[in-house]
């Protein structure tokens, strides 16, 4: 269900939270990796939390294209934040691990 809030704000301030919802996400999840235990480290490291925020990025959309493209960044966002962060935190990621999961962020996102 999409709230009137949500979709009447202007274009760019939608895609910006969008863009920070997804780099604050991946973020999260990143730092989180390092203070969860079981059974809480599970869901850091699992996609749920990722796909959550990206479903609810095109759940406040008006169409389908336009719930996919916010769906898409906010996936490819969370990458980004995961991956900065985690290289921020001293723990750099090679080359094929985000272009893997940058690849699932393109294929998921829209879904």
């Amino acid at each position: 269900m999409t709230t009137d809030a949500a979709i009447s704000r202007p274009p760019l301030a939608r895609a910006g939270t969008i863009v920070l919802a997804g780099l604050g996400t991946g973020a999260l999840t990143s730092v989180l990796q390092g203070y969860l235990n079981s059974p809480w480290l599970a869901l850091v490291n699992s996609a749920s939390p990722w796909l959550a925020i990206a479903f609810s990025a095109g759940a406040l959309c008006r169409g389908h294209r336009a719930a996919a493209i916010a769906g898409l960044v906010t996936c490819v966002a969370e990458v980004a934040g995961y991956f900065l962060t985690a290289a921020t935190r001293g723990f750099p990621a090679g080359p094929g691990f985000v272009i893997f999961w940058a690849a699932c962020g393109l294929a998921g996102g829209p879904l």
